[in-house]
């Protein structure tokens, strides 16, 4: 009866926290739907396992990050659509706050290194870079439903 008991409480006690620590991810700032910088994509970032991840769920506009000349440049209309594709991956918290891990760019088809930080006002700063966080680029996007500021 003691035993279980005891095992009784310990699956108790494991499952509540599991669950905390559920709800305090699912919590961060960084959730929820935004759109790119370049008003292209509507991304959700939402937990996927041990890890943070964003998928594309809709796309606005189809227009590269940039041209030769920092233009907006029209996609490849023959490429697949990117709906439903991760381009967010293996987000990890920060100890600095927010989130750090991969992003790909269906531009350039390459993955890079990301870090992302909510900014207040349904702002988040998306800091792209290869291999060096200070010689990167930082975008913002703008969580979905607030107008561009």
């Amino acid at each position: 009866m003691k035993q279980t008991l005891k095992l009784s409480l310990a699956v108790t006690v494991l499952l509540a926290g599991g669950a905390y620590a559920h709800a305090a991810r699912a919590e961060a700032p960084e959730a929820g739907r935004w759109v790119t910088e370049n008003g292209n994509l509507e991304v959700e970032i939402a937990a996927c396992g041990e890890s943070y991840c964003g998928i594309v769920t809709q796309v606005l506009a189809n227009n590269a990050m940039t041209g030769p000349g920092g233009e907006k440049m029209p996609m490849d209309p023959n490429a697949p659509s990117p709906v439903g594709k991760k381009i967010l991956f293996d987000l990890q918290p920060m100890a600095s706050g927010g989130w750090q891990g991969r992003i790909y760019n269906r531009a350039s088809n390459k993955t890079y290194h990301s870090q992302l930080v909510a900014q207040g006002q349904g702002r988040l700063q998306v800091r792209i870079y290869e291999d060096d966080p200070t010689k990167g680029m930082i975008q913002v996007w703008r969580r979905c439903g607030l107008a561009a500021q």
